[in-house]
This record gives C-alpha cells, sequence and structure tokens, in this order.
C-alpha cells in the first residue's frame, strides 16, 4: 500500500516490493496467484482500514449528533492524508482491469457490506439530528441494517448518501495527489488547507443540522 502511494499505481512492481521485503519474486505468484491480484488485496485491505477507522472515529465522545459526525468527517481527511493516493486507487481502481476483476470476483460482497456500513452510520447519525441525542451505534459490518434503514429511515439513507458524496472528493483531494492544486499548497501551506478543509465540514454539517436538528 505504501509503495502503491509512493510510486504510482503503473510504477509499482512485484520486483521492487519483494527486493524491500527481502523475498524472492515468485513468492507473490505463490502467495496471490498474480501481480494483479496482491495489488487487489491492497485495495481491499484499504477498505478494512476504513473499517477500523471508522469505528475508532463513532466510538469517540461526542456530545451532539453533529459532534459526531465531525468526528466521522475528520476520520475521513485524517485516513486520507495518513494513507496517501492508495485511498484513490482503492476507490478508483479502473486504472487496471485485471486487478478489477479480482475485485469484483472475490471481494465485491465485502467490500459493498463496508459501505452500506458506513451509510447506516451516517443514517444512524442523521437519526440522531432529529431526535437531539446521542445513542449507541451498536450494530457492526456484519448486522448493519441496510434494508431496513431503506424502509424506515430513506430520507436519513439518502441524506448519508449526500454526505458521503460531499466527502469523498475531500478526502481523495487531501491524499496530495492532485497535481492541479499542488501549487495552492505550496502558496497557502497547510494552516490554508487546515482552515479550507474546516470551512468546508463545518459547511456540510450546517447543511444536514438544516435539515434535520430540532
Amino acid at each position: 500500500m505504501s509503495e502503491i502511494s509512493r510510486r504510482g499505481i503503473l510504477d509499482v512492481n512485484a520486483g521492487a516490493i519483494c527486493e524491500l521485503l527481502d523475498v524472492k519474486p515468485p513468492m507473490v505468484n505463490y502467495y496471490f496467484e498474480s501481480f494483479d491480484a496482491l495489488l487487489a488485496e491492497a485495495a481491499a485491505q484499504c477498505y478494512e482500514n476504513w473499517l477500523e477507522w471508522t469505528q475508532r472515529a463513532i466510538e469517540k465522545k461526542a456530545s451532539t449528533p453533529s459532534q459526531r459526525l465531525r468526528n466521522f468527517f475528520d476520520s475521513e481527511v485524517e485516513r486520507a492524508i495518513f494513507y496517501g493516493p492508495v485511498i484513490v486507487f482503492s476507490a478508483y481502481p479502473t486504472l487496471s482491469e485485471q486487478v478489477r476483476n479480482v475485485l469484483i470476483n472475490k471481494f465485491k460482497k465485502r467490500m459493498e457490506a463496508i459501505f452500506e456500513y458506513h451509510i447506516c452510520v451516517l443514517a444512524s447519525i442523521f437519526h440522531d439530528m432529529k431526535l437531539g441525542q446521542v445513542t449507541p451505534i451498536e450494530f457492526d459490518v456484519d448486522s448493519r441494517p441496510f434494508k431496513s434503514y431503506q424502509l424506515t429511515r430513506t430520507k436519513e439513507m439518502l441524506a448519508a448518501g449526500s454526505a458521503m458524496w460531499s466527502i469523498s472528493g475531500l478526502n481523495l483531494w487531501a491524499t496530495d495527489s492532485h497535481v492541479g492544486t499542488g501549487s495552492l499548497l505550496k502558496t497557502g501551506g497547510k494552516i490554508a488547507r487546515n482552515a479550507a478543509i474546516e470551512m468546508h465540514i463545518n459547511r456540510v454539517i450546517s447543511s444536514f443540522e438544516g435539515d434535520f436538528a430540532k
């Protein structure tokens, strides 16, 4: 994952990774069948890491639903900064048809479950906004109430999708892989970037408060 972020998906190769680990290149095929399958494993692992980061975020103390939503958004940005451009590849693995095929055949159901879990988490936060309270999120990825929420919390589920769209562009940009905005970081620096991120998150939270908060 770190090599994908450092070198890019087109330049990373099995030989360089094996050299770092001091193992012979044929070991890639032995354990993963192919290098494309190893790249797919890396993309799938990004989803597992996403799950862990989100679970930690929603377990943080929050006195209001808005604070819990902020914890969620902050975690998204922190994860993107920590892992870098591999986040972009895991979200959009279409640069490689073979990698995408492995993901679909081997990891599709799990990745969909993790995504649905996140939608349910956000829907729960928006429901709490309606109630004016913070309730425990007791489901996990295997017991996610995705189908029942579609029927009972339709507005919250639609808002959850909107929230994911709102934060997706931000966390992909936060990986520092967008060439066109590189000069902005040099000019304004991290302080300006952090201020812009906070402003965006504040605006998004304020929008959902307008829709749901008492």
